[in-house]
């Protein structure tokens, strides 16, 4: 019957066409390309784009690569929850085998230092990217004066925007006006921020 014929042909056809838009070699994500990476390892970036960028289309035993398939948000989001250091990200799909990855890293602009004695870089905007007890010359170190704060995560504020912004601007006036540089910010409550300077003025 014409009909049976038509049904099969239908069906071959979407068995066709999702061949080709899952298993066709030439659409399968070959290379990733990174760039903007300067101290984070372009391994650990790749590693988390592989993950997402394999897919299982029947538990484990089929797998497919298409670049139809790449969800670049999903990507975006999965690299800033696993690298802190990273502080933006932008992801392209380059047809038909490319995936292209442009990072912006975070840059230190504080050491903040918890009563205990553990210390993290914070960037502009007051987040812990990196634990460190190496302290760069000239960079502020903002000392916690109470115990408000017990624990600090990477990837998460350990001081606040505005508060930084504080300290970076006192830092740049007294610089520009008088070639002085701040050592120590202490931050006392919520309402009071006490700096030091190299000299020992406080």
């Amino acid at each position: 019957k014409p009909s049976f014929w038509y049904l099969v042909l239908i069906v071959f056809s979407v068995l066709i066409f999702f061949y080709f838009f899952l298993f066709f070699p030439e659409i399968q994500i070959k290379s990733i390309s990174i760039s903007g990476n300067e101290k984070v390892n372009a391994e650990k970036i790749n590693v988390v784009v592989e993950k997402l960028i394999n897919k299982n289309i029947i538990a484990s035993y089929i797998t497919t690569k298409s670049v139809f398939l790449v969800d670049t948000e999903a990507i975006k989001k999965e690299i800033l929850a696993s690298l802190p250091q990273i502080d933006s990200v932008e992801v392209k799909k380059n047809l038909p085998t490319n995936i292209s990855i442009k990072i912006s890293e975070r840059k230190p602009e504080a050491v903040f230092c918890l009563l205990s004695g553990q210390c993290f870089f914070v960037d502009k905007n007051g987040i812990a990217f990196e634990e460190t007890q190496y302290f760069p010359e000239n960079m502020v170190i903002v000392r916690q004066t109470e115990s408000n704060i017990n624990e600090v995560f990477v990837g998460k504020t350990a001081v606040e925007k505005s508060t930084i912004d504080s300290i970076l601007k006192v830092k740049k006036s007294l610089f520009d006006n008088s070639q002085i540089n701040i050592s120590q910010a202490l931050i006392n409550g919520a309402q009071r921020l006490d700096v030091k300077t190299s000299e020992g003025w406080q």
